[in-house]
């Protein structure tokens, strides 16, 4: 049977689809929010499981009940809602991980699978699968590919933008800006993008005034101001008002040299997250090639776009330093999608001058090392202990495996539920399925502790404790533990009610 390059071109997006998933995802396919950043992964889940509840797309909440109903304010959380939708008319809601994982990855696998057969469309489709499996093994992209987090969807947005921006900017600029402005709500910080594209756009044709740009740049002016009010008032102001700190929804802005540097000396132990060893090896290589032949690599509108991204992303690290250092998942919505465009360019332009068997020996090689480092990184940061640049971080999560089913029995389906001694606002209550609060070692110990506040003021009476925190949990709360009872205790956690 005689198959034609479209043909081809299905089987291999089928083919390295299913190979990925069933290699790297599928032992941990319908897992929780686990591994590293497990806190913000938890609420994003949570959100989604309150429009599951019945929350509205403008009124969103987690499933801490520190605000009134769980409130938040939070960036666009379209996609959690589309989610919630689809359990709500009978998808089951115990396989939610893994239809919100799945989801998130096939639309960054069908972005970044699009573009580099866009930009290497002159190649054979063996160095162009290569290329693309090697770029989707950064251990940032593969780990947070399939993950609660939104910036994946930020990423794969603005990939999708600059797949019709290498076809054409002019044809296709509706369609870029409403994919950046999508991202951007996504998003904010990605907002860079938005901006950029329209910024080339408009330098190309101000010089030529019609009403394209005219519809163009009054669309720029709607969305940015849009944007604006939404971030202002429905996330940054909502937060304040409801006092949530669940998001951070405030700039930290960079206030010194020294702070700057000590920024990125902080998140530079995040280097090989972001990149694996070929990887690195690979974008030297190209960089410094790419400076040399930089005229006839890029055009004129690359190089005009990648100045307004330096300063860009200059600007972003500025008024988010202090996330950015801690958060290696704020380099993929920001860095990475210009990365990525600027990689595949060059790798199409070298790859004239090398000889066919030699290319395709060199992608397969970078394929099947860059996959196998990738593919290693992303069980060690799905695990409990995770080592970051020679320290380790820990992720607890296995004391949580089983704890809905142990506790159903001894709890009515609204009671709210307290989980002590633990660091994140809803981790261990997505695990419970269940509303209610959590307080960490520090709030526990306080003279006037919150937990003994939010106990009289919600009306909580169950309290969950890790087994091996009992005796912190009696020289802490004594009073607590004089006037409440164990109705469950194994190894791993104890149920309080509390109140008898």
């Amino acid at each position: 049977m005689n198959l034609n390059k479209k043909q081809f071109i299905l089987i291999s997006f089928i083919a390295l689809f299913f190979v990925t998933f069933f290699l790297t995802y599928y032992p941990t396919a319908n897992d929780g929010p686990r591994g590293i950043h497990q806190w913000g992964q938890a609420d994003r889940l949570a959100v989604c499981l309150r429009y599951i509840d019945g929350k509205t797309l403008n009124d969103p909440a987690t499933l801490s009940f520190k605000t009134p109903e769980g409130n938040v304010g939070v960036e666009f959380s379209g996609f959690q809602y589309v989610l919630a939708q689809i359990v709500r008319i009978g998808y089951p809601e115990k396989w939610l991980p893994f239809l919100y994982k799945i989801t998130t990855f096939l639309i960054f696998f069908t972005a970044l699978f699009f573009l580099s057969f866009e930009v290497l469309k002159k190649e054979k489709i063996l160095f162009k699968s290569s290329i693309f499996i090697g770029l989707l093994s950064s251990p940032i992209l593969i780990y947070y590919g399939y993950n609660f987090l939104p910036d994946i969807l930020a990423l794969s947005l603005i990939l999708w933008a600059f797949y019709f921006y290498f076809k054409d900017l002019n044809r296709f600029i509706f369609l870029i800006l409403f994919l950046a402005s999508l991202s951007m709500f996504i998003k904010t910080s990605s907002g860079i993008y938005f901006i950029s594209f329209f910024s080339v756009f408009f330098l190309k044709n101000i010089r030529k005034i019609n009403l394209k740009l005219v519809l163009i740049t009054s669309l720029f002016l709607i969305v940015i101001s849009s944007i604006a009010y939404y971030d202002y008032f429905l996330v940054n102001q909502r937060n304040k008002d409801l006092y949530s700190v669940v998001f951070l929804s405030s700039p930290r802005p960079v206030t010194s040299w020294n702070e700057l540097v000590t920024i990125f000396g902080v998140a530079l132990r995040f280097k090989n997250e972001y990149f694996n060893g070929i990887q690195q090896i690979l974008l030297i290589l190209l960089t410094i090639l790419s400076v040399i032949n930089f005229k006839k690599i890029f055009s004129v509108n690359d190089k005009i776009f990648s100045l307004l991204m330096f300063l860009g992303l200059f600007s972003i690290v500025l008024l988010f330093g202090i996330q950015y250092m801690n958060h290696d998942y704020y380099f993929i919505g920001n860095f990475m999608p210009i990365i990525l465009f600027l990689v595949l360019k060059s790798i199409a332009y070298f790859a004239e001058f090398i000889q066919l068997r030699t290319s395709l020996f060199i992608a397969l090689f970078f394929a099947t090392l860059s996959f196998t480092q990738g593919n290693y990184r992303y069980f060690q940061r799905m695990s409990e202990i995770v080592n970051i640049n020679g320290y380790n971080e820990f992720y607890p999560h296995k004391w949580l495996l089983d704890a809905k089913e142990k506790l159903t029995p001894f709890l009515k389906k609204d009671d709210l539920i307290f989980v002590v001694y633990v660091p994140e606002p809803n981790h261990s209550l997505v695990y419970l399925r269940r509303n209610g609060a959590t307080f960490n070692a520090e709030e526990m110990c306080r003279d006037n502790s919150p937990f003994n506040y939010y106990l009289e003021t919600i009306g909580a009476k169950y309290v969950m404790c890790k087994t091996n925190n009992i005796d912190r949990l009696r020289a802490d709360q004594s009073d607590f533990i004089d006037k409440s009872t164990i109705k469950f205790q194994d190894d791993d956690l104890t149920l309080y009610c509390y109140g008898y």
